[in-house]
């Protein structure tokens, strides 16, 4: 069943949304509202990686190729929906543009200290525009644009969108891009949107949810299941779309679109330094690596944890995924759903040992009084006295 869908009904539709030109005197202003940049200690994991050689395709509203903080690296990509030139570029929403941004966002600038910096600023983006003038893509629109990124042999595909369930055929379409090993992550929804991402219970995504600088999900995305990581994604800074004059602009926002963006980052980071690595191995190793949240192991608002960038490039014994199909995750996992645990399987403990029983020493001690008492009186006073 198609469900049409705007950008406004994104998942992770950014709350409080500020579209402004920059002013030189402030241009860092952005910079440092970018919070979440030291809680991941994006710096650190930029010395080991920056997501060079890889191509994440953003599924969102379009990009604008031009925004000084993503010149250059974005690619021209496909529009699934009519009325647009035809490369995914430009952004009448804002949105795409901000996930991007959150993604390769490379800054501007002396330096590039100023403006967004992205989680893989030297990654590229492949847009796919679902929104022009004339209209709003549909989950079939989904579907062609996860099998347009998957022709297109990226390696990511980056999905903040909010619609209803799967059709059979987009169903098929995911199958197809996560068995050319392409690493599918999507928004996992918000409360204020009424809940539900599109594809959170397609087997073999990576839903993510989003939490706040204190590691705290309440008010912002969906409890489910189906989570598996979440991300900072409260008061996030941005980019945004070109203003009328041509001058970029900046947003912030909640919710779960920009977690996923920052974990499909993270998955361009693995990806670049790993690339022999397959998909499930970077989705076992973004979960596995994850800093727990919430109750121990997974559970339904924090899933594994916290993306952790810099353990998730350096962790050593990540356990060995299964292939795909992958196993289907479980609310009550305490390890990540790909893991195929070597470990033996602790024996049963043995029972503890019964306690002494009144009946199990009267019997024979009867018997040797009854001896005692026939060898006579005296042999039975010493018997006595020792007891």
């Amino acid at each position: 069943m198609a469900v049409r869908m705007t950008v406004r009904a994104l998942a992770a539709s950014l709350a409080g949304l500020l579209v402004l030109a920059p002013s030189p005197a402030y241009a860092d202003r952005w910079r440092d509202g970018q919070w979440h940049l030291a809680h991941l200690d994006v710096a650190g994991a930029h010395k080991i990686s920056q997501g060079e050689g890889v191509v994440v395709a953003v599924i969102d509203s379009g990009v604008d190729q031009d925004h000084p903080d993503l010149k250059g690296n974005v690619l021209k990509g496909w529009d699934a929906v009519t009325g647009g030139t035809g490369d995914g570029w430009g952004d009448l929403d804002g949105h795409g543009t901000g996930m991007a941004s959150l993604i390769a966002g490379h800054g501007h600038g002396a330096g590039n200290r100023d403006g967004v910096l992205g989680i893989a600023p030297k990654a590229k983006i492949f847009p796919i525009r679902m929104e022009t003038a004339q209209g709003s893509g549909n989950l079939t629109s989904v579907g062609n644009a996860i099998e347009v990124a998957t022709k297109a042999r990226v390696d990511v595909i980056s999905i903040s969108l909010n619609g209803g369930t799967s059709t059979p055929k987009v169903q098929d379409q995911i199958r197809t891009a996560l068995e050319s090993d392409i690493v599918i992550v999507v928004s996992i929804g918000n409360k204020t949107d009424g809940g539900g991402g599109i594809l959170i219970y397609s087997h073999g995504t990576l839903p993510v949810g989003a939490v706040d600088r204190r590691g705290d999900g309440a008010g912002i995305s969906i409890t489910d299941p189906a989570v598996q990581l979440v991300a900072p994604g409260k008061d996030i800074q941005s980019a945004s779309k070109l203003n009328k004059a041509g001058e970029s602009g900046y947003r912030l926002g909640s919710g779960s679109s920009p977690s996923a963006a920052i974990v499909a980052g993270a998955a361009a980071l693995i990806r670049s330094r790993f690339p022999d690595m397959t998909a499930a191995e970077v989705i076992q190793r973004l979960t596995y690596t994850a800093r727990d949240l919430g109750p121990s192991g997974r559970d339904p608002q924090y899933g594994f944890g916290q993306v952790d960038l810099v353990r998730a490039l350096t962790a050593t014994g990540v356990p060995t995924p299964n292939p795909w199909p992958w196993p289907l995750p479980s609310p009550t996992a305490t390890t990540p759903p790909s893991i195929a645990s070597s470990a033996p399987v602790p024996a049963a403990a043995a029972p503890p040992a019964e306690a002494p029983s009144s009946k199990g020493w009267f019997v024979p001690v009867l018997g040797v009084l009854i001896v005692l008492a026939g060898v006579g009186l005296a042999a039975w006073s010493i018997r006595r006295r020792r007891q």
